[in-house]
This record gives structure tokens, sequence and C-alpha cells, in this order.
């Protein structure tokens, strides 16, 4: 009862984080969302000290700041902090709750096998948001939908979703938590840098040197560890 219990708290964290992030959406701009959620290192160092007793060295704090003034210099030109309170609050929750996954992940991580403790995570993540979907989507949307609208979605599921948590249950027992939060940095921040090379943009210096610096406190965390 306890390891069900264990792995059904993995997954509420997960969904509510899921839930208050796109809910902040209503309220505030993409690019401040983003900004605001992706400070979670900073929260996820805190409390995994008080919950793990990870301790908090000074290549941590130096890897915050850095990968910290490299999001501010992404997102500066469209950050207006405080114009919409109620968002920013939703999405600091979302970081919070995303933070506390990243714990319990790593706790579980000592005492699961990650295969099992992935698959606990999407049924009771499906469970519980199956009942929101159906009072406030749209279900018959499904019908509508060709071949390749069902392979993307089936990519998305797979690649971007089971792949990657997959990965993130096995690295916990041998990663840190406040390394791993900056690590997982690497992706929006390559993102938004690939978004340009997609669209045939020349991303702007301040996207450029703030990726490179959050590339660069990935590296300066990981290497410490290895």
């Amino acid at each position: 009862k306890k390891e069900f219990f264990s792995f059904f708290l993995l997954a509420f964290f997960l969904v509510v984080d899921m839930i208050l992030f796109f809910q902040s959406l209503y309220y505030i701009s993409v690019n401040k969302a983003l900004f605001l959620f992706l400070t979670y290192p900073i929260i996820a160092l805190i409390m995994a000290r008080f919950t793990l007793k990870e301790p908090i060295t000074r290549i941590d704090i130096l890897s915050i700041i850095i990968s910290f003034f490299g999001l501010f210099l992404i997102f500066k030109t469209e950050l207006e902090i405080g114009s919409n309170l109620l968002g920013e609050i939703l999405v600091l929750l979302s970081a919070v709750f995303w933070c506390a996954y990243m714990i319990m992940n790593r706790y579980l991580s000592f005492k699961e096998k990650h295969f099992k403790q992935t698959f606990w995570l999407f049924l009771f993540g499906f469970i519980m948001l199956m009942p929101i979907f159906l009072v406030y989507g749209k279900p018959s949307s499904f019908l509508n939908l060709n071949n390749i609208a069902w392979l993307l979605l089936l990519s998305l599921g797979v690649f971007a979703t089971l792949i990657p948590y997959t990965f993130i249950s096995y690295a916990g027992k041998y990663v840190k938590s406040s390394t791993s939060s900056i690590i997982l940095l690497i992706g929006p921040a390559l993102g938004i840098i690939v978004s340009f090379i997609i669209l045939n943009e020349r991303p702007p210096i301040n996207v450029v040197i703030g990726g490179v610096l959050i590339l660069a406190s990935a590296f300066i965390s990981t290497r410490s560890k290895s």
C-alpha cells in the first residue's frame, strides 16, 4: 500500500504541475510563463536540501546564478513581472509541484525499478486527467483527426513524453535533484534557438548568449559531479 501511494503521489505532483502551468497561460504570455517556470532549479535546490538532505555546494549556487542570468537574457524583452499576479502565482506554483515531482522521483529511484515507476506514473496520470478532459475538453474532436494528426500525437506521446520521463526516472538514482534541474534547462534553451533555425530567422544575440550560459551552467554542474 505504501508503494501504491508513492506512485500515486508522484503522478499527482506531475498532473497538478501541468494543470497549473497551462492554466497560467490564460493570464500571462508564454514567454513570461516560461521564464518564471524555468526558475525551478532555485526551488529544487532549496527543497532537496530540506527533504533529501542534499548538500548545497558553491558549484550548485554558481551554476544556478549563471543559468538564471541566461534565462533573463533570453526572455528580458517581454518581461513585465507583476502585470498579472494571478497568472504569475499559478506558474510559480506549477514550478513548485514540478520540483516536488523531481524530488519524489529521486526518492523512489533508490527503491523502485524505473520502468515500473514510469508505468504507474502514466497510468495514474491518465486516470486523473481523463475526467478533466471529458468535462472541459472536446472528446469528439478525436473523431475528426486524420492519419497525419494521429501520427503526430503518437510521436509526441512516445518521443516527447514516454521516453524522456523514463530517462528521468532512471537518472534519478544517479544524479541529484539540483543537478538534474539545471541539465533539464538545456531542452527549452535549445528549443528556442532551434525554433529560429526552423523558421529561417536569425536569433537575437541575447538569445544566443543566454542559451550558451545555460549550456555552460549545465556543464559546470555536471562536471563537478562526474
